[in-house]
């Protein structure tokens, strides 16, 4: 289901603007327009490595994978780990506790090369849509990253680009397994999340 973000942070508001005035420039002037308006925000990350049973619901989560009754159920369950991994990197970062955020960022990595690998062998077997799916929203995962990143100490801002350049090559490779038409169909995405990582970007 996609709904529509909430923002509480009061500067994240202006990489919106900035976005905007970008897409307005981007369009010739024919309105602002942002594909990511209206996208489904991370959820708020429950625990992290640094709650003392963390490890504990790690070996859940894998228990939980293992038992999946089927490759669309682990699919599944695979991408709302990583997505919750990922909730836990950027609530770190914004602590600034770079040491957790870093396993939080290696446990989505892990959960999203299983996700990766369950699409593609979905894939093989029925229709292409839950990979257009995943592609679709690795990208959104970038986007989300850079309106976030505004409010990142400068190591932190660091470290969530570092993570967003390898987000960018698990995207560019299952994106490169769609159709010519889907692909196409995010020439301008691309473009937004690049000007919005542009517009969050730290001073000169």
């Amino acid at each position: 289901m996609i709904v529509a973000h909430n923002i509480t942070n009061p500067c994240i508001p202006a990489v919106f603007l900035l976005s905007a005035l970008f897409s307005l420039s981007a369009h010739g002037g024919h309105g602002f327009y942002n594909s990511f308006a209206t996208i489904e925000w991370l959820k708020s990350p429950g625990s992290t490595p640094e709650n003392l049973f963390y490890s504990a619901e790690v070996f859940a989560e894998d228990f939980s994978l293992s038992r999946a009754k089927n490759l669309q159920a682990r699919h599944k369950l695979s991408f709302e780990y990583a997505e919750e991994k990922l909730a836990e990197s950027v609530s770190l970062f914004t602590r600034n506790r770079l040491s957790a955020a870093d396993q939080s960022t290696l446990l989505y990595f892990k959960y999203l090369d299983d996700s990766q690998q369950t699409a593609l062998q979905l894939m093989t077997t029925e229709s292409h849509e839950v990979v257009q799916n995943l592609a679709e929203r690795l990208l959104q995962h970038q986007y989300i990253l850079s309106v976030e990143a505004i409010q990142f100490s400068e190591k932190s801002y660091i470290a969530a680009v570092r993570l967003n350049k390898v987000i960018k090559i698990r995207y560019e490779t299952i994106i490169a397994n769609t159709s010519r038409d889907f692909q196409d169909s995010h020439f301008f995405k691309k473009e937004e999340v690049k000007w919005s990582w542009e517009a969050s970007s730290l001073p000169e």
